[in-house]
């Protein structure tokens, strides 16, 4: 029973290591007058690995991409009857978490006939 103790006690700080290797970025996306835009479609881009995950804004206008592996970034944001925003060169690191906030702006009305 004393060696299973020494063993779980060898191995959970190299669980707890690994688990501490990725990073995050959050924020919040709001429109031009500061009301939250809730439901807007948020992309995290590995630039790297070219690997992205999507997510939306909460109700609250707050998006978050939690475990990421650390490098280079890009986010996009997208909403209708806005412009979509981009920002790149986000540099994640170990244990980070990058706030990226988004303002909107109102996009040009477009017909298609």
């Amino acid at each position: 029973m004393r060696q299973l103790f020494v063993f779980l006690g060898l191995c959970l700080p190299i669980g707890v290591a690994s688990a501490q290797t990725f990073g995050e970025i959050t924020g919040e996306v709001k429109d031009q007058s500061g009301a939250v835009a809730p439901n807007a479609a948020v992309t995290a881009t590995n630039t790297d690995t070219n690997a992205s995950r999507t997510t939306r804004s909460n109700e609250a206008g707050i998006y978050s991409f939690p475990a990421l592996v650390p490098g280079p970034y890009q986010v996009k944001v997208e909403a209708p009857g806005f412009q979509q925003m981009v920002r790149s060169n986000i540099e994640l690191q170990v244990q980070q978490t990058a706030r990226i906030d988004f303002t909107l702006t109102v996009g040009q009305a477009t017909q298609t006939i």
